[in-house]
């Protein structure tokens, strides 16, 4: 199957629904979603639910708060917590076809083991080449199929569309908290103003005493976590 075979698939599906928590994910998937046409119900948490608000994709019609038994496609990003893994497994136990879109590179087989218990989905979507080497070499037994990444084709316009705005600062600095709600091996308890700390360092070193620095916070951080 490709994506074009995977679109009608999802477009012809009686109960669609749409799951996501991490930020990440959510970027990924809510692109996917709009890029596509797509609509269903949406189950989500979490840094996903500001993302997927931000993109005018929730509203009191369409976002649920559990699954439905007669669910025909579950649309999940994947992430360090339990909630996408929760309705993932929930799906399967039900019979429900299960889509699991991958961000990132790292850590694919820990998104779908919780506690010694794996679960798999029937179908990956990766968006790129890179993680489509990784994620077959993880899942060999696993339909994989390659997508179009909207989320980076819009983040290339806003970009392009900037023209010749001139740079305001000189570098970004941007942190990934560990989540407190994280229950994979690989979460690692990150201390944000640690590596602020260790990101002036360097530039001290590097004699960049003087440079304008952009503070990007994580979606997942809480208000306030850099003051």
């Amino acid at each position: 199957m490709n994506q074009l075979e995977l679109i009608r698939e999802l477009q012809g599906s009686a109960i669609l629904v749409f799951c996501s928590h991490d930020a990440g994910g959510a970027e990924l998937l809510s692109s996917f979603i709009l890029g596509n046409n797509l609509s269903g119900k949406f189950l989500v948490s979490g840094p996903a639910t500001k993302v997927f608000h931000s993109k005018n994709l929730l509203s009191s019609q369409n976002t649920i708060s559990v699954l439905p038994n007669e669910t025909s496609i579950l649309l999940s990003s994947t992430g360090s917590t339990d909630f996408e893994y929760s309705y993932m497994s929930i799906a399967i136990q039900l019979g429900v076809r299960v889509v699991a879109v991958l961000d990132h590179w790292v850590n694919y087989r820990e998104r779908f083991i919780r506690e010694g218990e794996n679960i798999l989905p029937d179908i990956i979507l990766v968006p790129d080449d890179l993680a489509l080497k990784i994620a077959k070499d993880e899942f060999p037994k696993i339909e994989i199929i390659l997508i179009h990444n909207d989320f980076l084709e819009s983040f290339e316009k806003e970009y392009r569309e900037l023209g010749t705005m001139p740079i305001e600062y000189d570098y970004v600095f941007m942190c990934e908290s560990g989540s407190a709600h994280s229950s994979t091996k690989q979460a690692v308890d990150n201390n944000n103003l640690s590596g602020l700390e260790h990101f002036f360092s360097v530039l001290r070193l590097m004699g960049h005493n003087e440079s304008r620095i952009l503070l990007r916070p994580h979606p997942s951080d809480p208000e306030k976590n850099y003051t």
